[in-house]
């Protein structure tokens, strides 16, 4: 475990915002930062949404619409460990046609789900550990800011290699564009988000 604990040394655990936080300036190199909170990334408000979770029971680990596959990508936890396995349903928007979606749940194919409108539909499932690959169609334009930064050669993170050093990543490749997208659109299982 590593955390910076930020002269907060009588608490069990390092505090994960600031720790978060540090994390990055930390791996990152010079301008990523202001970089990565200027990217012309506005699919943010048209791309499909996550509304609706049973926050604290359930909470979300990841919410990731992929515009190069049309995928949306959501991980789902028991925030609340007495709450597993109760039943819960939450809500995706902003599709481009609700009545086309194909969900699959550790890749067998998910059919609790009901289409509440043109685009919109209401997943029912079980609070758990689960990874829904949602299927909308949804192919944004965000693929013309990647190429702008990357003709600008920008990058936002860096990852472990297998020798513990870092090696940093190009910004439009996709084990960064979730970074990105993490600080370019709000945080889904939190206080913050939407219920």
């Amino acid at each position: 475990m590593f955390g910076w604990w930020t002269n907060f040394s009588t608490e069990g655990y390092p505090r994960g915002q600031a720790s978060a936080t540090m994390m990055v300036a930390d791996i990152g190199r010079p301008g990523d930062w202001s970089r990565s909170l200027q990217a012309p990334f506005m699919d943010k408000f048209s791309a499909p949404t996550v509304e609706g979770v049973d926050f604290p029971a359930m909470g979300l680990y990841q919410a990731w619409n992929d515009s190069a596959t049309g995928t949306l990508s959501v991980g789902t936890y028991a925030a609340s460990p007495e709450k597993r396995g109760a039943a819960t349903s939450f809500r995706v928007t902003g599709l481009p046609s609700a009545s086309a979606v194909r969900i699959s749940v550790g890749g067998q194919a998910f059919t609790r789900f009901e289409v509440t409108g043109p685009n919109s539909i209401r997943i029912d499932s079980t609070i758990d550990n689960r990874q829904f690959r949602i299927e909308t169609g949804f192919r944004g334009a965000g693929r013309r800011a990647d190429h702008e930064l990357k003709q600008q050669g920008g990058s936002l993170i860096a990852s472990a290699g297998s020798a513990g050093t870092a090696s940093p990543l190009p910004f439009g490749t996709q084990a960064n564009r979730g970074v990105r997208n993490l600080f370019t659109t709000k945080s889904v299982g939190c206080s913050c988000c939407t219920g």
